[in-house]
């Protein structure tokens, strides 16, 4: 999508985020084209755990034990 951040920027803030202490990161993923929606849509619940697992990959925090593995 044009002008989202880029997966250098992602990974630079979650990168500083770690750097000030925290030691998890929500990441959740939406968009949306109107301040305030005008449509529902479902999305399958893993639809962009690839773009978390590029962030896990990366950072030193680590998945939630709630949270489903991404394989």
């Amino acid at each position: 999508m044009e002008g989202r951040s880029t997966p250098a920027e992602v990974l630079q803030l979650a990168q500083a985020i770690e750097a000030a202490g925290a030691s998890i990161l929500n990441t959740g993923i939406v968009w949306h084209e109107a301040r305030f929606p005008t449509s529902a849509t479902k999305v399958p619940l893993v639809a962009y755990a690839w773009e978390t697992k590029q962030v896990m990959g990366h950072a030193g925090m680590h998945s939630s034990p709630l949270a489903p593995a991404v394989e």
